[in-house]
């Protein structure tokens, strides 16, 4: 007889799977919710008493050139996410109050510039407090000399009384007088609200988050070129090229162009929800026609996908995963389908258990591949298509993390014990490292991983 797992969908002939309590991640596409493991910037934060382990606050900043001026500014944008803040009650609302103080620190002479935002989220019901896809954009620029310099920035919630600080070193250098280039700015179509008009509005907007993938299908970039002597050059070579993770290059745009303007745009795009996951690097080339200079910027960015797509993802690899929480039926079906019907049933398998099918968040989805990755990363040696899983990776993604781990070894026998202790599932689970080799079986409950 079926009945409803506590993944969702119908099983037949299977024990329940224990997911009784796990945290609802908002996340519109499966892995964006999972920020907090991979950054998109080298990001520190020195301190955090916000509600979330990991801030949703992400920065990035660079430095362009005026010759006009004959000086540089920083420029920097920061996007804060409603989900770090404590809402409270206001009117038929919620309410969340914040505050950014923004300094820029030179070494030996203190504090250069501070910048302070004040604002307040509001929500229209609680469950908008969560949201993940809701974001408040900050920019400012400041004028800088040569020199080792600091950005800290301080996310203040003036409801609870916590913050969060983050702080990264860098340097100015001054720029080759006979051509020079600005640090990269990457941008997505995003929404935008004006706190002057009080409105939203469409537009490519900054990204300091820097995570695309099918959620971000499309990456903007923008740098300047400047000449401080006007035609000096005439003729500058501009080459834009993406570096992937097994470190191909792929080119992105290469032209030659008179350099009639200072500073000279380039601005362009880059398909990215065809590329495979992991972690970039747009690359920009700019060359002088006498080929006395040659200079060059990187910015790195982050590709995720959906774990479930199949255009990225071993199949067999797959069914390892969902053979966990599947039923005995279901994985008989989707081992004999042909592989042009695979998509759709994998689809279809994750569709049945949308606990919220009316929005576009599968909450159960994305909280299943939030353990996948963390036990492919941790049990797995980060293998992503490995076609079978340990059983310490098959508890941890079907029990989730237990609340404590003992362990114990014996130096002599080369034995080593794991026992992962579920408190409010009553269960422990008793891992053996036979020989010493790290390979750990479940020994006790075998019940645990019975199909």
């Amino acid at each position: 007889m079926a009945r409803m797992s506590a993944w969702g969908g119908r099983e037949a002939g299977r024990r329940p799977t224990a997911l009784r309590a796990f945290p609802h991640c908002l996340t519109v596409i499966v892995l964006l919710g999972m920020t907090g493991w991979f950054t998109a910037t080298d990001a520190v934060w020195k301190k955090n008493e916000l509600k979330v382990a990991t801030p949703a606050v992400h920065i990035d900043y660079g430095v362009s050139f005026d010759p006009a001026e004959d000086g540089a500014r920083l420029w920097c944008a920061i996007s804060v996410k409603p989900q770090n803040f404590v809402f409270r009650r206001w009117q038929n609302r919620f309410l969340a109050d914040m505050e950014l103080e923004c300094s820029i620190v030179k070494s030996g002479k203190g504090v250069l510039a501070t910048r302070f935002f004040r604002d307040s989220l509001l929500a229209g019901d609680y469950q908008q407090t969560h949201e993940t896809d809701e974001y408040r954009l900050y920019q400012f620029r400041v004028p800088v000399e040569e020199g080792a310099y600091r950005l800290r920035v301080v996310v203040r919630d003036r409801i609870s009384q916590k913050e969060a600080v983050w702080e990264e070193a860098f340097e100015v250098h001054p720029p080759d007088r006979r051509l020079a280039v600005s640090d990269l700015q990457i941008a997505h179509r995003g929404v935008l609200f004006d706190q002057n008009n009080l409105k939203y509005s469409r537009g490519v907007v900054l990204y300091p988050e820097r995570l695309f993938g099918a959620p971000e299908p499309q990456l903007f970039y923008y740098f300047e070129i400047y000449s401080w002597k006007q035609n000096e050059f005439g003729r500058v070579e501009i080459q834009v090229q993406l570096r992937t993770p097994d470190n191909r290059r792929i080119p992105v745009l290469h032209r030659k162009h008179p350099l009639k303007v200072s500073p000279f745009p380039v601005f362009g795009s880059v398909a990215t929800d065809t590329l495979r996951p992991g972690k970039y690097f747009l690359v920009t080339t700019v060359k002088s026609a006498d080929g006395l200079v040659t200079l060059q910027k990187a910015k790195s960015f982050w590709v995720f996908q959906n774990p479930a797509d199949l255009r990225f993802r071993d199949y067999p690899a797959v069914l390892a995963e969902l053979g966990l929480i599947a039923g005995r039926e279901e994985m008989t079906y989707l081992k004999k389908i042909p592989r042009s019907l695979r998509q759709q049933a994998v689809d279809r398998f994750w569709k049945l258990r949308d606990p919220t099918p009316h929005t576009p968040a599968n909450e159960v989805m994305t909280e299943f591949y939030r353990r996948v990755l963390f036990a492919r990363l941790y049990f797995e040696g980060g293998k992503w298509n490995a076609r079978k899983l340990s059983d310490r990776a098959k508890v941890y993604i079907v029990y989730g993390r237990p609340d404590k781990v003992l362990r114990n070894s014996n130096p002599l026998l080369r034995k080593n014990v794991e026992v992962w202790i579920y408190q409010r599932l009553d269960i422990q689970a008793i891992f053996l490292d036979e020989y010493g080799f790290g390979d750990y079986r479940l020994v006790e409950p075998f019940s645990l991983l019975q199909e």
